[in-house]
């Protein structure tokens, strides 16, 4: 175990890897640096370049999806997870990009789910208790029973065409508010961003409006850059 600065797991977006997110979010991350320790991984599937890395990042670029996606899919990332914490966590906190942040939601509502079982018990389990998602897309990954093929859809439909309300990527009942994500969150995102509604629309649909904080800054789908959004 690491017993110095506390950790952030690092996840990048779609089409992306640790040590492009490790460039892209310097600005965020030299600005904490004295107060936590970031720690990046690559997701488990090979990708294409995703939006905005070519041509300055080259590859190998990776994702946290299939295209198209596989059943098996959440089984592989959840084996990366626990393998990374197994090495070099525990980790304090959840910092993701884009496709990043749907795992990052994930994570949280299982650790959520967590805390209220373990409540009132015995136990040495370190848990997660923030969350940073930045241009984060929208649904949490392997939620539920929700079909792969859904999953292919709803990333098409972002891809091509997000319309201003987000209104067609949310599902008719997400859950109870008992399902929310109750630990501190801040989400961030460009006002210019394309996929904006969808960040706005995991923010809505999936965390605690009491422990939740936006953040928008001048700029589109990527990391805030300038000293004054830091």
């Amino acid at each position: 175990p690491h017993i110095n600065k506390p950790r952030i797991l690092c996840l990048h977006g779609e089409g992306c890897s640790a040590a492009i997110f490790r460039a892209q979010s310097r600005q965020l991350t030299m600005a904490l640096a004295r107060e936590f320790d970031f720690v990046f991984v690559d997701a488990p599937f090979p990708s294409t370049a995703g939006p905005g890395v070519l041509p300055v990042y080259e590859g190998p670029y990776y994702a946290w999806l299939n295209r198209p996606p596989q059943p098996t899919d959440m089984a592989v990332v959840r084996a990366r997870i626990a393998d990374m914490v197994a090495l070099e966590g525990p980790f304090a906190g959840v910092m993701a990009f884009s496709q990043g942040g749907r795992l990052a939601t994930s994570l949280l509502l299982q650790e959520c789910r967590g805390m209220q079982r373990r409540r009132g018990r015995d136990t040495d389990q370190v848990p997660l208790v923030f969350g940073v998602l930045l241009s984060s897309t929208y649904p949490p990954l392997g939620y539920g029973d929700e079909a792969a093929e859904e999953q292919q859809r709803i990333d098409e439909d972002l891809d091509e065409d997000v319309d201003e309300n987000g209104t067609h990527l949310m599902p008719k009942s997400f859950g109870p508010p008992s399902s929310l994500v109750t630990v501190p969150s801040v989400h961030v995102h460009g006002r210019r961003d394309p996929w904006r509604p969808a960040n706005k629309q995991i923010l809505t649909r999936c965390y605690d409006a009491r422990t939740a904080t936006l953040v928008e800054f001048v700029g589109g789908h990527h990391c805030p850059r300038a000293a004054a959004d830091v």
